[in-house]
């Protein structure tokens, strides 16, 4: 998981700064350039095909115009209309050499230190910016797991033995955790994005593209995204701490009973709907559709019970829940953390907690779980525990 959010960190940044450097490039050829004085000998719409990996073409279009001038003494030629080549629809490419023709001299602008990399128009474009703002949804996903993740679901921590017989199993993401998660990323998120679009729309000074004021829309209305996550977990938050959880095993094994029980701190009055334990099992699978490859994640066993429903708790209440259940003998154990082969199949305890008029509290506990025992006894049946009546004591806090 850690190389996943690394991957998809560095992927963000390699292209953030590929239009980072479009858009200085972009600046500093605008304001270093000196007008001049050109002829027009054509113009044309270019077609552009690119082939990419799977075989797919794409076509654009380049408006391209024709243009002789001279630059201290020297003639030179050039066919640039905009500071950076530019393709796009053929409409737009049409549009762009509309108001030139053949045989008018017009005004045009080149480099002193590269007489040679001529351009006719003065103009901003906002792709550059483009390639900075949108690759912040890779570098949001890849932080996000970075800076949230607590135990593994490939390699889960041993349970840690407490005192009553009871092991402790700690959250794949703690609320602290995913609570300053999204603060970063929102921060970050809105700080490029304030850069970025300021940048733009500063040196732009009124000639700009309705692209960006679209670009910058989509950008911000994204971002909400981010900040809806942080308004859910800062609510939740000053309504609840995250659970203690302990199991009755530290070696689990497929078709034996297992008992859960947790702990939790309520920080103010209010009332808790039900509370939900339970076991979840996802696997990894790989698909290959002649040359394209595909990952996903699916659930595969999900069993939740009842640990209490309908509480008024107070400030500062600690709450104790539990419940028995049974790992399924027909499914299958956790993969090896070093399993090469696909599916890979990850266990986890899950808690929820729907809380009256307040976003619910949802975590997951990872577990591994290994291969049934060639010979045991008969699991016992599932039985779910009240509020506050786990089947041992659960050792203090």
């Amino acid at each position: 998981m850690k190389l996943f959010a690394i991957v998809f960190s560095l992927f963000a940044l390699v292209f953030s700064g590929i239009g980072v450097g479009m858009a200085w490039h972009q600046h500093s050829k605008i304001t270093n350039a000196v007008a001049i004085q050109a002829d027009v000998t054509g113009k044309r719409v270019e077609r552009r095909e690119s082939t990419d990996s799977d075989g797919d073409t794409s076509v654009s279009y380049a408006p391209i115009v024709d243009f002789t001038y001279e630059y201290e003494g020297l003639k030179y030629s050039g066919h640039d209309v905009f500071p950076m080549s530019m393709s796009s629809g053929k409409r737009w490419a049409h549009a762009a050499i509309a108001p030139f023709s053949v045989g008018q001299q017009v005004q045009a602008f080149t480099l002193p230190n590269k007489p040679h990399k001529a351009f006719l128009l003065r103009h901003y474009t906002f792709f550059p910016y483009i390639f900075i703002l949108f690759p912040m949804i890779f570098l949001g996903v890849g932080l996000g797991i970075g800076l949230s993740s607590g135990a593994s679901v490939k390699r889960p921590p041993i349970p840690v033995t407490r005192d009553g017989g009871w092991f402790e199993i700690w959250p794949k993401r703690s609320l602290a955790k995913r609570l300053r998660a999204y603060a970063i990323l929102s921060a970050i998120w809105y700080g490029v994005g304030a850069i970025a679009c300021g940048h733009y729309f500063v040196v732009a000074r009124g000639d700009t593209e309705r692209s960006a004021y679209i670009g910058a829309l989509i950008y911000a209305a994204l971002g909400c995204v981010l900040l809806g996550l942080l308004v859910y977990n800062t609510l939740l938050a000053m309504r609840v701490s995250d659970a203690q959880v302990y199991i009755n095993a530290q070696t689990l094994h497929l078709g034996t009973p297992l008992t859960i029980a947790a702990r939790q701190t309520f920080k103010r009055y209010q009332k808790v709907d039900k509370i939900e334990i339970g076991l979840l099992c996802k696997a990894n699978t790989r698909t290959k559709s002649g040359s394209k490859t595909t990952y996903s994640t699916e659930k595969v066993y999900e069993a939740m019970q009842s640990a209490g429903a309908g509480r008024q708790v107070m400030p500062s209440e600690t709450l104790e829940y539990a419940t028995t259940t049974a790992l399924p003998a027909a499914e299958h154990p956790s993969s090896a953390p070093d399993q090469k082969a696909y599916p890979r199949y990850r266990w986890s305890v899950r808690i929820c907690i729907a809380i009256d008029n307040a976003p619910d509290y949802r975590a997951d506990f990872p577990i591994r779980v290994l291969a049934a025992l060639e010979t045991q006894e008969a699991p016992s049946q599932a039985s779910d525990q009240q509020i506050g009546s786990p089947a041992m004591p659960i050792p203090a806090s």
